[in-house]
């Protein structure tokens, strides 16, 4: 799967890194350039966010977005994973928000064996 995701990473312009990690910010699988550097706090946030939005009335969130000075993040939450994209002040949101079918399709039996080991 690491191949498919790096050579997703040169197919998109702007996009640094995508990380897999379950609900609770642990990584599952993390594919970057030599120039992205990785905050762990970024993949636990996602979660944390969906929930509060949850319990705010806002149901489940699908997808997150964030644009920073120097980044633009995307999650996509394909419990039990959270797929994070991170790009660098040259991407595109929108480029980044489309490949989630592509991903989810991608991520559809790492999914059902995190599910499978989460049960045990």
């Amino acid at each position: 799967m690491e191949p498919l995701l790096a050579s997703l990473l040169k197919s998109v312009e702007g996009l640094v890194a995508i990380a897999v990690s379950d609900f609770e910010g642990a990584p599952v699988l993390n594919v970057s350039t030599s120039s992205a550097t990785m905050d762990p706090v970024v993949f636990a946030s996602a979660s944390v966010v969906c929930e509060q939005a949850s319990r705010i009335g806002l149901g489940t969130s699908k997808s997150i977005a964030t644009a920073t000075d120097n980044l633009n993040i995307v999650h996509f939450n394909m419990e039990p994973l959270v797929v994070t994209l991170v790009g660098d002040q040259t991407s595109k949101i929108g480029a980044l928000m489309a490949l989630e079918e592509s991903l989810r399709e991608t991520f559809k039996s790492l999914r059902v064996q995190v599910q499978l080991q989460s049960s045990q």
